[in-house]
Parts: C-alpha cells; structure tokens; sequence
C-alpha cells in the first residue's frame, strides 16, 4: 500500500499518462495503460495532488516512443510483403530503464517494463496492418526493433523437409566441402533445388549418419532433414522437388514432408544397425574353405575398434565395442570375394575387413590369415530403430 510520500513523488515526476498508467500495469483489467493513468490521474487530483502531466512526446520516460509506431509500421511491412508468413512476434532491444522508472518500480511494485507494453502494443498494431497472428511460442518471423534507433532486424524462421535419399554413384560426399568448386554432395542436390523454390538464404543438410564418398547408400535410403534458412516462401511443392533432385541420376529422395525442428536432433540421434554388400579383394585367390570359416566367425561377433587411423585427426581416439549381427559369403571368385554383414550402429566395415594395423579385433583379415582389403562398399539397408536387435 503507497504511503503519501509515493504518492507526492509520484505526482511531481515528469511523465505522461501512458507511463503513469504502466507504473500500474498489474492492477485492474481491461484497461490500456493510457485509460488507467487518466484514472490514476483523476484520483490523484481528487485527493489534492498538484499534477503537471506532460504531453507524451515530452515525457521522462517514453519520450514519445508510442506516438512514433504507425511510422514504424510502413517500412516493416513493405519488407515483410516479400516473405510469405502467417505468425510473428515482436520484440526489442536496446532500452534499459531509466532511473525514474526503477524508483517507480522499487515503491509500488506494480508496473511492467516499457520494452513490454512496446512489444504487445507494436505486435497488436502490426497484426491489425498486415492481418497477420501474434504467435507468442513458434512464430513464423521475429521482428527485432532497436528502442534508441528505431531500426529493426528480422528474424526467419528455417524450414525444415524431412525424407530419404539414396546415393546412386561414388565419389560425392555427403555434405558440402570447405576447399570444393564442385556442386555435387548429396546436400546440394536436394538443397540448391529446394533453397531456389523457396527463395532461402542457405540450407542445410542434416542426416542419420553418413556413407564414406566412396560408398553407395541404396536401399530405401538414409533419413534426413533438409534445413532452409530465410525462406522467402513457406509451401514449397514437395513432389515437385523429388522430380528435380531425382533426374539427377545421383541422388534419389522420397517420403518428403514438412516437420519441425525438433526433427534435427531426432534424426541426428538416431541409431540404427546397418547391412552392407562388401566386395572384398585379396592378394591372391582366396582359400575357400578358410574364407567361408573366417566370415562365418564374425557372425555374432563382438568387436573393439579403436578410431580408424584415416579419421584419426578428426575423431576422438576411443576405443569402441561394437556387435557383428550377421555375416554371409555371396560369392567367391579368384581374389575376390562378396560379403553381406550386417552390424550395430558406428560400426566400421572397411576396418572389420582390413583390421587397420590392428586397431580393430578381431577383423576379418586376422580370422582368414591373410591380408584383405574392400574394394567396393555399398550400404542395403539402413534398419529401423525398433528393428535393432
């Protein structure tokens, strides 16, 4: 309860009846804080006070902020008319309180800050303009607006497709390069096609895992999130983009849909065991009844792998356990040979076959006797979760 004094101190202090008004924000509903400091105003009189209330544009505080939205309105929503949106938020940045404000605060305990009548009075004039929802958790846009300079920055939200894709040839990474003139990752042959239908500023491919350059991803193919950063555009004809990405005949993707971004981490996460078809090659023509004895060894096998010397400058130096699920000879021809394993999620299949100086145990080099070596790796199939056993 403000005692006379906080009342005095409150009536001599320079301010308008918007920021009177807000000084009460917390009291009574239903009113603006403008319509409440005309009350707080009348009341004040009634009991005796002397007030001198200045006009808004001369106020200690807000010093006009409010009278200066409309102006603001024009040139947000002439930018914001290239985007296609149906939510935003405003908020903004640089407006610390002042002095007065803090001692206003401090002795009656019932006010809000200007930063947030700005954002709810700015975002209810903007959505009124543009006929668009104020989304107070996912919206489409942020609009950032600078309290001392009135300028503004706007925030995008990504956009996010989710599907499979295959790798049909060797030779294209996963990703994009640093040091690469090439467009040919998998990520630029989804990513460029999406990002101009969608007017985006980037992209971004997020995967379950990844297969070496050298290696084919078949089967139904490996999940991934396309992130679109910027876009100008929020419906982007999916099957359409499949046709694009898949007349490439490098890259092949399907069951497309719109997610959120929570998608990314899922799918990131995720662990799956894996089958590959592995041609194996060694020095001279192989044993095959040692052979057939070797690879049915590693079926059910547990290995240990230690990080693979040709990743050894990009990855912890660990030493992983890691199952061998099933291992089968397809064939057997001179020195070469075709394998089908299936393994647990991080497993290293060029490792398992060529024991990588010893770093992997046991591996198949060791179970044969003799030196062998992967001459062509391709993933199958890439099982579901609830698959892994």
């Amino acid at each position: 309860m403000p005692n006379w004094q906080d009342l005095e101190i409150l009536s001599s202090s320079s301010i308008c009846k918007r920021c009177l008004g807000r000084t009460f924000a917390k009291v009574g509903h239903g009113l603006s804080n403008p319509e409440r400091g005309e009350k707080i105003a009348f009341t004040l009189n009634a009991l005796g006070f002397s007030l001198s209330i200045p006009e808004e544009q001369n106020c200690s505080i807000c010093k006009g902020l409010f009278l200066k939205l409309r102006g603001l309105c024009a040139p947000i929503e002439a930018e914001l008319s290239d985007y296609e949106f149906s939510s935003f938020l405003v908020g903004s940045e640089n407006s610390q309180p002042s002095q007065l404000e803090k001692d206003l605060e401090s002795r009656f305990g019932q006010g809000e800050g200007l930063k947030k009548e700005f954002n709810r009075e700015f975002g209810k004039l903007l959505s009124n303009r543009m006929h668009k929802e104020v989304d107070l958790k996912d919206p489409d846009i942020i609009i950032t607006v600078n309290l001392e300079y009135l300028s503004y920055r706007f925030w995008i939200k990504s956009l996010f497709i989710q599907g499979r894709y295959r790798k049909l040839v060797r030779g294209i990474p996963q990703t994009r390069w640093i040091i690469h003139d090439k467009h040919d990752s998998v990520e630029e042959f989804i990513g460029l096609p999406a990002k101009n239908m969608v007017r985006a500023e980037n992209f971004f491919l997020h995967a379950a895992g990844r297969e070496d350059v050298d290696v084919l991803m078949l089967g139904k193919g490996r999940d991934f999130v396309l992130e679109l950063s910027s876009p100008h555009l929020r419906n982007i004809d999916l099957e359409t983009l499949a046709k694009e990405v898949n007349g490439s005949g490098s890259v092949e993707i399907e069951d497309l849909r719109i997610v959120g971004k929570e998608q990314v981490e899922r799918v990131k996460s995720s662990r799956h065991d894996k089958t590959y078809m592995v041609r194996v090659e060694a020095a001279s023509n192989i044993d095959q009844p040692s052979f057939l004895e070797a690879v049915s060894a590693l079926s059910g096998k547990v290995i240990y792998q230690r990080t693979p010397l040709r990743v050894s400058g990009r990855r912890a130096d660990l030493i992983r356990e890691r199952k061998v699920k099933k291992a089968n000879t397809l064939s057997i021809d001179g020195c070469h040979a075709v394998v089908e394993i299936t393994a647990e999620a991080g497993t290293y299949i060029k490792e398992l076959v060529n024991g990588d100086e010893g770093r992997t145990n046991p591996n198949l080099s060791s179970l044969y006797g003799s030196s062998l070596k992967v001459e062509k790796l391709d993933v199958l199939e890439i099982k579901e979760e609830t698959e892994n056993v």
